[in-house]
């Protein structure tokens, strides 16, 4: 927070002290900006005792193994050679929103040790050098080369743990740190906070935006001459799959070759779609997903619901519909709310 004192919040004096507690993982310099639920858990989560003894927890972590002393506030100007452990956030969308400020670094030499089923995401990456999925093969990598500073994610335990096993004594800053509990607009954070590491007064002037490499890897099997529109059929979580595309794409196939992606979860869907449209080209399950990014880079627009595919398209800046659960959203004060917010960049239908 801008500054550093408790909000004034309508709280005890218990809730009070236990917000004083666990200061570090509510506070952080960039929330007059960046959206977020802060206040919301402040005065309805943040106190209760199960945030205490999980900030608690990890702070002993950190002391126990020795790598307290080691945190940076900042990137050292001399740092040339770097590690980002992207370990916390596994999932799809969270890998591509929280490393997107990494175009703020292209000055360095940073390699990334991140999830294996994210892996083929960064193989050719514009900022990353070398892409790990195995602890193992970064400690080497630091073995022949050290690195000078190490970017953690998170300080969970399994992250600081991955970080000791690699490089016992070399410096780190955190991108979360200890911040925990509540949400916050992880693109805009991970850009705010990469210019606070390495300049607290600069101002960021690049576009705030998640991005991507694409490697021409699929040939479409279309030789239509209509405009490419790729829907992602399929969903992670029950709640957010939509299960209308059949009443969507007969209104579209008259303008567009429609192709659907999606991984395993989406088959019985893209199965249903074909049977009553088999002039769509169905790439769902029988791809890689480096070879769905390079599909989704060709098309016109991409219909997808909330997910890790439509960040892959808001990645390669692709227009798209996107579909949301009717789950609460949250305002500019970070009360939550509805439907909508206000000064939302998009337009909702």
């Amino acid at each position: 927070m801008k500054n550093k004192e408790l909000p004034t919040l309508q709280l005890g004096f218990w809730k009070r002290l236990m917000l004083k507690i666990t200061k570090p993982t509510w506070t952080f310099v960039t929330s007059s900006f960046v959206p977020s639920n802060q206040l919301y858990f402040l005065q309805h989560e943040g106190w209760k005792l199960k945030w205490v003894v999980k900030y608690l927890k990890r702070k002993l972590f950190m002391k126990l193994i020795l790598q307290e002393a080691l945190i940076l506030d900042s990137i050292p100007k001399e740092a040339k050679r770097i590690l980002w452990i992207n370990f916390s956030a596994p999932s799809l969308g969270d890998s591509i929103m929280d490393l997107s400020g990494r175009v703020l670094l292209k000055g360095f030499n940073i390699d990334l040790l991140t999830d294996k089923k994210n892996y083929s995401l960064y193989e050719n990456d514009m900022v990353f050098k070398t892409v790990f999925n195995k602890v193992e093969d970064a400690k080497n990598s630091h073995l022949s080369d050290s690195y000078d500073l190490i970017i953690l994610d998170a300080f969970s335990p399994k992250i600081v743990k991955a970080k000791k096993q690699i490089a016992p004594l070399i410096p780190f800053v955190g991108m979360w740190g200890y911040l925990n509990g509540f949400e916050v607009h992880r693109t805009i954070y991970s850009f705010a906070r990469i210019q606070l590491l390495l300049d607290p007064k600069a101002s960021i002037s690049q576009p705030v935006l998640p991005s991507l490499t694409v490697s021409e890897l699929v040939k479409l099997k279309s030789y239509s001459v209509k405009p490419i529109l790729v829907i992602v059929v399929g969903a992670e979580w029950e709640y957010r799959r939509y299960d209308k595309w059949g009443d969507v794409i007969s209104h579209l196939l008259s303008q567009y070759q429609v192709l659907l992606v999606g991984s395993s979860n989406g088959l019985k869907d893209a199965s249903e779609i074909i049977s009553i449209f088999p002039e769509c080209i169905n790439y769902v399950g029988n791809c890689t997903l480096a070879e769905t990014v390079s599909i989704i880079s060709k098309a016109k627009i991409v219909l997808a619901a909330d997910g890790g595919l439509w960040h892959v398209a808001c990645a390669l800046t692709k227009p798209s519909v996107a579909l949301f659960a009717a789950m609460p959203l949250l305002n500019e004060s970070g009360i939550r709310v509805n439907r909508d917010t206000a000064d939302m960049l998009c337009e909702v239908i």
